[in-house]
């Protein structure tokens, strides 16, 4: 499993191959799902980005949820959300036309491990209210039994997080933050810089390196028109391989653009 911390072990993963929505998608392995996962694992990605919820009996558990946040409808054909279900009810689910169901956060970091997989954490809201005490620690607890504080890396900016995860989780730095992350002039160690293409410029992606912050692409098929065909994305993929960014976080379906990754579909 990747070691954030470790450059000699960076350089090895480099460039670092992170599995956007849980893992490898196709027709038999929804998003978040296990065999997401396990195909992340067999074609060769580093690290998983994993969606997390909190269930109505606070146990974190994956999904992503379509048609609305949190939103079981389109996925699994039941009206509701996530948060209106305990996780013993959750179980009784599965994502339509498939037998996978929705993962307890737990059942997702066994695989993770199992595999030498490192997590790209998005932990999901519903609305700006902070997340339960006990559903943020049960997280920390999750990662921390299974020794992996040292390949979490999160999207999330919301204090009550940050307040809690282990001190070695990399924290990003996005469009909103990165001018002002710069004008500090201090170290970026700990920190990962991670966006859209267009969001940054050539020089700034050499500055955030410099300041020894990772530098993570996202290649996602929701940042790009439908009439694109993967042609926006190759160029886009094109001029951050020149810039010699650390990894990137992409939608399956662009890992034939991407030497290290197996056989995709």
């Amino acid at each position: 499993m990747i070691n954030l911390h470790d450059q000699i072990d960076i350089a090895a993963h480099r460039p670092i191959m992170i599995a956007h929505r849980g893992g490898v998608i196709a027709p038999d392995a929804p998003e978040n799902s296990q065999n997401a996962i396990k195909l992340a694992a067999k074609q060769g990605y580093d690290m998983v980005e994993l969606d997390i919820c909190c269930a109505a009996d606070h146990v974190p558990v994956l999904f992503h949820g379509h048609g609305g946040r949190g939103g079981l409808l389109v996925d699994c054909g039941v009206a509701g959300n996530i948060g209106d279900f305990t996780r013993s009810e959750l179980a009784q689910l599965s994502y339509r036309g498939t037998d996978q169901q929705i993962l307890t956060l737990e059942q997702a970091l066994d695989l993770c491990v199992h595999h030498d997989l490192g997590v790209m954490l998005d932990m999901k809201t519903v609305d700006a209210n902070p997340l339960p005490v006990d559903y943020l620690q049960q997280v920390v607890e999750l990662f921390t039994e299974r020794n992996m504080a040292h390949a979490i890396m999160t999207l999330s900016l919301r204090p009550e997080v940050r307040a809690v995860l282990p001190a070695t989780t990399l924290w990003p730095i996005r469009r909103r933050n990165l001018q002002e992350m710069l004008a500090t002039g201090a170290s970026l160690a700990g920190y990962f810089w991670f966006d859209d293409p267009d969001s940054v410029t050539d020089e700034e992606i050499a500055q955030v390196h410099e300041r020894g912050a990772l530098t993570i692409a996202c290649i996602n098929s929701f940042r790009y028109p439908a009439h694109s065909f993967g042609e926006l994305e190759a160029k886009d993929i094109a001029r951050l391989k020149r810039c010699a960014v650390d990894g990137w976080q992409i939608d399956s379906v662009y890992g034939r653009f991407f030497e290290k990754l197996s056989s995709w579909r």
